[in-house]
C-alpha cells in the first residue's frame, strides 16, 4: 500500500467523507483513483449519494470497521 492510500484509507475508517472533504483534509489532488485502487486490492470502500439543497448531488465514502 502506498504512502497516499494508507491516508485514504486511515481517513475512511474515522467516517464518511466526500471527496472534496478528503481532498481538504488530507492536501491531496482527486481521490478518486486512490479509492478505487484501494477497491482493487478488496477493501470495501462503501458509498452513497447525498442530494444538495439545490439539486446537486455528491457521494460520501467510507469503510466499515
Amino acid at each position: 500500500m502506498t504512502v497516499r492510500q494508507l491516508k485514504v484509507y486511515n481517513l475512511l475508517c474515522s467516517g464518511k467523507h466526500s471527496v472534496i472533504g478528503i481532498m481538504q483534509h488530507l492536501n491531496i489532488g482527486d481521490p478518486r483513483s486512490t479509492i478505487r485502487d484501494l477497491r482493487k486490492q478488496g477493501f470495501k470502500v462503501c458509498d452513497e449519494w447525498r442530494e444538495t439543497v439545490d439539486g446537486g448531488r455528491y457521494k460520501l465514502y467510507w469503510i466499515d470497521g
